[in-house]
């Protein structure tokens, strides 16, 4: 780092000798300029930073002694003072300021090399503490606001924390007073990959704009739920606004300054305790998602529980919908799901029966490609990345949700005549492609990666062995097997952190198996590279 320096004395000659008379780059120092008088210097400090000052301590006018009784104590930069004999102990009353060093006139090479010397040296202590405590506030806010953010999921999970009430007070909510909740979500361009990039930057500018509506009117706190969705809470509001046309005015920020829709929910706490926090989050995310699904009109006061008459209809549809697809009707499931979801939107159906109603369609369309062997994973459906969850979740209309069921059971149609072969081997594909994404972590098996495809566990066990020649554990172990023994020859990894990185939470255990495979251990392996290894054929 570069130290940059200001020469103030009233006599050019001297100003000139101090700037060349030693190599101050050498030193790490830059000039920065010169003044002939304190108001000059004075002048120059207004507009310029410098680290350091070589002023004589008397000049005509004001002395270099004015010059630091007019500097900020706590902003001072380190000064060396030039004095000549006769003002030597008018010097010495200096170094009560705080001054550096003093220099005798006239000023000799070696003693101001020696001074700087110094100065560096206690300057570059000075940035490292400095950089230390930056690091260390930096850090210490870090950790606070994930304490922050994992109490706020915990609670959003239903789960109080203990000392929950204390800790919302610490974060600035007063069980005596009423909160808006609000629940604001950017829309996806890209449903199948919410999880990006993109999508984090789209919800950090949702919430500068968020912040920028929101800063007039007091207390807030804004922070994530589980899914990422911004939560924001908000003390009160004045009556000449309601919650809705707080919600319309960060949507027509967000639009005007990002071109990205929103979807949202709020709505009021009956205090600020934990219990009234959470109720009020989850009907916030009840009216999130009705709003969503139904529409921004839908008035959610008319959503009630489906009586028992439309239950009943509902489930003679579903019946009728697996004999139209077990006689390979396209025209007729088409119509029966037509009827489905017009029946759901008619008797606007509360989110926990249309999650209810989603998994009876999910089980339907599960449980007629298992016996007939047909690709449910095939990208084009967008099936292979939704679950339940997902589709209530991703922000799609009611209709589209229909339209994601249509394109699957046309898919059937379509694909009942092909043999099971084909669907074997994407099956197999897909097994495949998720060990060698996952192989690391240590919760990957059969039954995770069956649940994942959505089939049966035996169902992947037989497919795999029989297209692989090998067991789907067997592929899963030399997969984790060669990319332990690629880190231990190319990395400086510990061999718990190859065990980790692995796939394998029991070094113990990774050990045991690595010297399995491999015929050696991996300490020996490390040592000794591939002379003493022997491929363990066994699964």
């Amino acid at each position: 780092m570069m130290y940059r320096f200001l020469i103030v004395d009233d006599e050019y000659y001297i100003r000139q000798h101090i700037r060349c008379c030693i190599p101050w780059e050498n030193y790490d120092f830059q000039y920065a300029g010169e003044a002939s008088s304190v108001s000059q210097a004075m002048e120059f400090l207004e507009h310029n930073g410098v680290e350091l000052i070589l002023l004589d301590i008397s000049m005509p006018g004001q002395s270099g002694m004015d010059l630091l009784k007019l500097l900020d104590a706590k902003k001072r930069p380190h000064v060396i003072i030039l004095t000549g004999f006769a003002t030597f102990e008018y010097a010495r009353e200096a170094l009560k300021y705080g001054v550096s060093d003093y220099l005798l006139k006239p000023i000799k090479p070696e003693t101001l090399t020696d001074a700087v010397i110094s100065l560096k040296e206690t300057l570059d202590r000075e940035n490292n503490r400095t950089k230390a405590l930056l690091q260390l506030e930096w850090t210490s806010a870090v950790i606070e606001q994930e304490i922050q953010r994992n109490f706020f999921r915990s609670l959003y999970t239903g789960h109080v924390p203990a000392r929950g009430e204390e800790l919302l007070e610490t974060y600035g909510i007063r069980p005596s007073s009423r909160y808006i909740v609000l629940i604001l979500d950017t829309i996806s361009k890209d449903k199948q990959n919410k999880h990006n990039g993109q999508k984090q930057a789209d919800r950090l500018a949702m919430n500068n704009c968020a912040e920028q509506i929101l800063s007039p009117f007091g207390f807030y706190l804004i922070t994530p739920d589980g899914y990422g969705r911004s939560v924001i809470i908000l003390e009160g509001l004045p009556s000449s606004i309601s919650g809705q046309e707080l919600t319309d005015l960060v949507q027509k920020l967000v639009k005007e300054r990002f071109h990205l829709s929103l979807l949202s929910g709020y709505s009021i706490s009956a205090s600020g305790k934990a219990g009234d926090i959470l109720a009020a989050y989850q009907n916030s995310l009840q009216f999130f998602w009705l709003r969503t699904i139904y529409g921004e009109t839908i008035d959610v006061s008319q959503v009630f529980m489906p009586s028992l008459p439309v239950l009943d209809s509902l489930t003679a549809l579903n019946n009728r919908l697996r004999l139209d697809l077990s006689g390979k009707q396209d025209t007729a499931v088409l119509r029966v799901l037509d009827k489905i979801f017009l029946l759901m939107k008619k008797h606007l159906f509360p989110i926990h029966a249309l999650e209810s109603e989603i998994v009876s369609l999910m089980g339907i369309a599960i449980h007629h490609a298992a016996e007939r062997h047909l690709d449910i994973l095939s990208s084009e459906n967008d099936w292979n990345s939704l679950s339940c969850t997902d589709l209530i979740q991703s922000g799609l209309r009611l209709e589209e949700i229909k339209e994601t069921f249509a394109r699957l059971f046309s898919a059937f149609m379509r694909d009942q005549e092909q043999g099971d072969h084909h669907f074997i081997e994407e099956v197999v594909l897909q097994s495949q492609k998720i060990i060698d994404r996952d192989f690391a972590k240590a919760c990957l098996s059969l039954n995770t990666i069956a649940s994942e495809l959505l089939i049966s566990p035996s169902y992947l066990s037989r497919s795999f062995t029989k297209i692989q020649g090998i067991s789907l554990t067997s592929y899963i172990t030399k997969c984790r097997m060669e990319h332990a023994r690629d880190l231990l020859q190319h990395t400086e990894m510990t061999i718990a952190q190859i065990s980790e990185q692995s796939g394998y939470s029991d070094l113990f255990y990774f050990s045991k198996r690595f010297k399995s495979f491999w015929g050696v251990s991996p300490s020996r392996y490390r040592l000794t590279g591939a002379s003493d290894m022997e491929v363990n054929k066994e699964d």
